[in-house]
């Protein structure tokens, strides 16, 4: 049973902002590597910057790379274009072309001022392009702020790796959980007597289970139950319905009281956006009757001779969805051998790539043709999976077969 996504409070966005923002108070002061080979640009920009930077000289480009490649590396490079033996663009290409200098802001101080040079400028990887004569205002301003944007970015690159070991922690700790209630939802106590089970579980856990026991006066008793969603978060609601199934049908309640049980105790025990559809049989063998509950699920559908003779719709509300009146199962006389099919509805949604759904009913020609030919239940996957055809399925599916 699908639902809608539920964002958690603690979103990935609010841990990065908040990461971010704890360091809000980092000054944006740094180191600037001035790249020029006229000593009189030199020290006006030297005298420029030195009040609120470090700063470090070249006066050509393999000084400026190497002074660049040193640890630690500037915060942001001043490039002049016109120098001899290696111009700015060749200097800005081989700082791009180096992950340890890549990320390193350039501004292109210099006097060609056509279009094309401040494009080819750009398009080499520089964040900026002022042209010669400089304003002095300016030129403070422009490192001002491409150096907020340095700093901005790497607490940003921070923050993203603290996220990763977050994540890396929530999986880890994801897969211990999913290991638990896998276990768990296995229980020693499913008599698999007279049934044969079909599970295809989109995630590791499902939220889908299982049940089936006799009761005190020798009636076989099969449940199959579907929460909403799928994963680690439907299943968390097997162990409860587990336990009560088994200690109900151990005392040996009608299904009735049974039900009633289960709602109250899911409705008291989930979040109300979580419930479970769920539908379930009932034998008596000595009178061959057939007792039948079906609440929010697919038809429970019964074959004789590999053909439906009869489907159970649902009738009831699906338990821990709401507070409800008593609800009265229904009772059918059945033949030896006859059989019983519960879905959940994972089956019956499962759509084509032109959005059809599959539908009950292929699904009643699918069941029959499988136990007319005495199948194996993969059959069932397989061709569900040849509909669909694309990718992974969206829900999981789980069907029970009970021969009376």
């Amino acid at each position: 049973m699908q639902e809608p996504w539920i964002v958690n409070k603690f979103s990935a966005s609010t841990i990065l902002i908040n990461l971010i923002s704890s360091d809000n108070d980092m000054d944006d002061s740094g180191t600037i590597l001035i790249v020029d080979d006229t000593p009189a640009n030199i020290d006006i920009l030297t005298e420029l910057l030195s009040d609120n930077y470090k700063t470090k000289i070249a006066t050509n480009g393999f000084k400026a790379l190497k002074l660049a490649a040193a640890t630690p590396s500037p915060d942001l490079i001043l490039l002049d274009i016109m120098m001899p033996e290696m111009d700015g663009y060749e200097v800005c290409r081989q700082l791009k072309s180096e992950e340890a200098t890549r990320g390193i802001p350039v501004i292109f101080l210099t006097a060609k001022a056509e279009v094309e040079d401040e494009t080819r400028g750009l398009a080499i990887g520089a964040v900026d392009y002022i042209t010669k004569p400089i304003s002095l205002p300016i030129v403070l301003e422009r490192v001002k702020t491409h150096l907020k944007l340095r700093n901005a970015n790497r607490r940003l690159s921070e923050a993203y790796k603290e996220l990763d070991k977050l994540n890396a922690v929530l999986v880890e700790e994801r897969d211990f959980i999913e290991t638990v209630v896998s276990k768990i939802q296995q229980s020693p106590l499913l008599d698999t007597s007279y049934l044969r089970i079909l599970e295809k579980p989109v995630d590791k856990t499902t939220g889908d289970i299982v049940c089936a026991a006799s009761c005190p006066n020798g009636a076989r008793r099969v449940m199959l139950g579907d929460f909403t969603g799928h994963g680690l978060t439907a299943a968390i609601g097997g162990p409860l319905v587990s336990e009560i199934f088994y200690s109900e049908t151990r005392t040996g309640v009608s299904i009735e009281v049974m039900f009633k049980t289960l709602n109250k105790r899911l409705l008291h025990a989930l979040p109300v956006e979580m419930f479970m559809a769920c539908s379930c049989i009932e034998l008596d063998a000595e009178k061959m009757q057939l007792t039948m509950f079906n609440a929010g699920m697919t038809s429970i559908l019964i074959l004789r001779d590999g053909k439906v003779i009869h489907k159970e719709q649902s009738n009831f509300a699906p338990r821990g969805l709401m507070d409800i009146p008593d609800d009265k199962s229904t009772t059918l006389s059945v033949q030896k051998n006859d059989r019983v099919v519960m879905c959940t509805d994972g089956l019956e949604e499962t759509t084509n790539p032109n959005g059809e759904m599959f539908g009950e009913e292929r699904f009643v020609q699918l069941i029959e043709q499988t136990l007319l030919k005495e199948r194996p239940l993969d059959f069932i996957i397989e061709a569900i999976q040849g509909y669909h055809q694309s990718g992974s399925l969206a829900d999981d599916i789980s069907l029970v077969e009970f021969t009376c």
